[in-house]
C-alpha cells in the first residue's frame, strides 16, 4: 500500500496537464472536421442562441423550439467559452478539452485512490481508463481527441465527483453525493441516467450485502430522492416543455422514419445485446470473473466481487427491459414516448465495475507478493512508454496495445510512429470559401459540415435529422418522406426537385455539370449552384 505523498499530488498534476496540453496544443489550427457530427449538430444550436436570424431554412435549427431539449448545459457551457475564443467554437470545444483532460484524470485517480488506497495502482488505472473503448450503440467510454470532447465525455469527466463524498456510513455526505449524481447528469442524460442507476443499485446492493456497516435511516431515502429529482430538474423541465408524446401524426410513418434513421437494435435489446459479443467484451469480463474467482477463495472479498459483478449485470439488464415497459406504455396510453431507444444506451456504464474489480484484484495480488508491488513505479513507467509506442505497426494485431484503449490516450506530440493528420482540410477549406462567398440566407444541400462551420442552413441531411426524432416528429416524418422522393428520382429530377425545396447550393463529389452550374471546387470536393 503506498499513501500519497506530496510528490505524488506533483506528478497526477505534472502527467495530466501535459496530455491536456499536448491536446490542446495539437488543435490549435484544427477546423470542423475535426470534430464529431454530434458536435457538429450541436455548435449550430449554440450559433442560433446567438443569431436568431441565422438558418431560417433549416433542417431542425430552423426554429430553437426543436432543439432546446438538447443538453442545455453542454450548450451553454460551450457558448460561455467562445466568449472567450472570438465565437470560434472549433476553439471553444479545444479549450473544453484542455479542461475535461485535467478533470478526467485527477476525478478518477481520486476516486481509484479512495477505494484502493494506493497510490501507483491508481494512477495506473486513471490512465488506463482513459483509453477509448467502443461500445454497442456506438458508445465510447475514454477521452481522447478533439472529436471526443463530446456531452458524454464532459459526463464521464465529472462522474467521479459525487462518488468522492458517497458514504453509507455519513449521510450528509449521501445526500450530497445524491445530488451531485443527478446535477452532473444534465451534462449528458443518457449517460446521466445511467449513473444515477448505477448510484441506486449501488446503495441497495450495499445495504444489502453489508448489513450493519450503515448508519443511513428509512428518513434519509425520501430526502435523497427528493434531491436527485431536484439535481435532474434543469434537464427534466426542458425536455418535457419542449417534447410532446402525444400522436398527432401518422404513427406508422413515424415508425417508418425511425427505422430509416435508427438502427432496429436500438429497439431490439436481443439484437442489442448481441454487439457485446466480441473480443474487447473479455477486457470487462476477465477482471469480474478473476476478482470473483478470487474472492471465492478468499471469503472477506466475497461481497465485494458479487456487488461488481451485480453491478454489472443490472447496467446491461435495465436498459434493456426499459424498451419493453416503453412500448407497453405507448400501447396502453396511445402515446408516443420516444426515450428508450436512448436509455438502452446507458448499457456502457457496465464497463464501470471492471475497472474496479481489476484494481482491487492487483491490489490483492501486489499485498500477497511484496516484491512486485515494490516495482510497480517500474511497470507504471513501462505502461508510459507503451503508450508512447503503441502506435508503431508491429502492434497493429496485437490486442489491447494495437487498440484504441492504448493508442489513443496519448496525443500525437506525445507519441510516436502515429502520422500527422492534416487539422484544415480541403472540406474545411470549402467551408471557409462558403462563410465568404455564398449569402446568410442561402439553402445547401450535401455535407453537414456547411451547417456549423458556414453558418448555413442544410436540408434533408441524416445527421440533422437526428435531432428532431424527440425534438419535432411532424418535421422528421418530412424530412424521411423528402429523402425518399429524392432518391426516388433520377439525376436531373433530383435537381429540379431540390429547387422546388428552395435549395440554393449542392455541395459533392459527384460531376453535376450536366444540370447545375459549377462554383468552386477544392480536390474532389465540389460546389453548385442551383440558382
Amino acid at each position: 500500500m503506498v499513501k500519497i505523498e506530496k510528490k505524488h499530488i506533483y506528478w497526477v498534476l505534472a502527467l495530466n496537464l501535459a496530455i491536456a496540453l499536448g491536446y490542446f496544443l495539437e488543435n490549435r489550427g484544427a477546423g470542423y472536421s475535426q470534430l464529431s457530427s454530434d458536435i457538429n449538430n450541436i455548435i449550430p444550436v449554440c450559433q442560433k442562441f446567438d443569431d436568431p436570424t441565422l438558418y431560417q431554412g433549416d433542417l431542425f435549427v430552423n426554429e430553437l423550439d426543436n432543439v432546446r431539449y438538447y443538453t442545455p448545459f453542454y450548450v451553454q457551457t460551450l457558448r460561455f467559452l467562445a466568449k472567450f475564443t472570438r465565437g470560434d467554437y472549433v476553439q471553444a470545444v479545444n479549450v473544453l478539452g484542455l479542461f475535461l483532460h485535467l478533470f478526467y484524470g485527477i476525478f478518477w485517480f481520486l476516486l481509484f485512490y479512495k477505494y484502493l488506497k494506493d497510490f501507483w495502482l491508481s494512477i495506473l488505472l486513471s490512465v488506463l481508463i482513459r483509453g477509448l473503448v467502443w461500445l454497442p450503440g456506438f458508445e465510447i467510454w475514454g477521452i481522447s481527441d478533439l472529436w471526443s470532447v463530446m456531452p458524454r465525455t464532459f459526463y464521464l469527466a465529472l462522474m467521479p465527483i459525487p462518488f468522492l463524498f458517497y458514504s453509507v456510513l455519513k449521510p450528509k455526505r449521501f445526500l450530497l453525493s445524491a445530488f451531485l449524481i443527478a446535477l452532473v447528469f444534465n451534462f449528458h442524460p443518457i449517460s446521466g441516467l445511467g449513473g444515477i442507476l448505477l448510484f441506486v443499485l449501488l446503495t441497495v446492493g450495499i445495504l444489502l450485502l453489508f448489513r450493519g456497516k450503515s448508519t443511513l435511516r428509512l428518513k434519509h431515502f425520501p430526502v435523497a430522492t427528493g434531491l436527485i429529482v431536484i439535481g435532474m430538474l434543469p434537464f427534466l423541465l426542458t425536455y418535457f416543455t419542449k417534447t410532446d408524446s402525444a400522436v398527432d401524426y401518422d404513427m406508422a410513418l413515424y415508425k417508418e422514419a425511425f427505422s430509416k434513421r435508427i438502427p432496429s437494435f436500438f429497439e431490439e435489446p436481443s439484437l442489442f445485446l448481441k454487439k457485446w459479443l466480441g473480443l474487447k467484451t473479455l477486457f470487462f469480463v476477465f477482471p469480474l470473473l478473476g476478482y470473483f474467482l478470487y474472492a471465492l477463495k478468499h471469503k472477506s472479498e466475497l461481497k465485494k466481487a458479487l456487488l461488481l459483478l451485480a453491478l454489472s449485470l443490472l447496467m446491461v439488464i435495465i436498459p434493456s427491459v426499459s424498451v419493453y415497459v416503453e412500448s407497453a406504455l405507448n400501447d396502453l396510453l396511445g402515446t408516443n414516448i420516444r426515450m428508450a431507444f436512448q436509455i438502452i444506451r446507458v448499457q456502457k456504464l457496465a464497463v464501470l465495475p471492471a475497472y474496479f474489480a481489476l484494481g482491487l484484484w492487483l491490489l490483492h495480488f501486489l499485498r500477497s507478493r511484496s516484491n512486485v508491488h515494490k516495482r510497480l513505479p517500474m511497470v507504471f513507467g513501462l505502461y508510459l512508454i507503451m503508450l508512447v509506442f503503441a502506435n508503431a505497426g508491429v502492434f497493429d494485431k496485437i490486442p489491447f496495445i494495437g487498440d484504441d484503449i492504448s493508442r489513443r490516450v496519448l496525443p500525437t506530440n506525445l507519441s510516436l510512429f502515429e502520422p500527422e493528420q492534416e487539422q484544415f482540410t480541403a472540406l474545411d477549406k470549402m467551408m471557409a470559401y462558403i462563410s465568404e462567398h455564398t449569402d446568410k440566407d442561402a439553402v445547401f444541400y450535401g455535407h453537414y459540415l456547411v451547417r456549423s462551420a458556414s453558418k448555413r442552413s442544410v436540408v434533408m441531411d441524416v445527421k440533422g435529422a437526428s435531432m428532431i426524432i424527440e425534438g419535432n416528429p411532424k418535421r422528421f416524418i418530412q424530412w424521411f418522406l423528402d429523402r425518399n422522393e429524392l432518391h426516388n428520382k433520377k439525376l436531373p429530377e433530383q435537381i429540379e426537385f431540390l429547387k422546388e425545396k428552395q435549395v440554393d447550393y449542392y455541395i459533392t463529389d459527384l460531376d453535376l455539370s450536366c444540370c447545375a452550374d459549377l462554383v468552386h471546387h477544392i480536390e474532389n470536393i465540389r460546389l453548385y449552384s442551383l440558382k
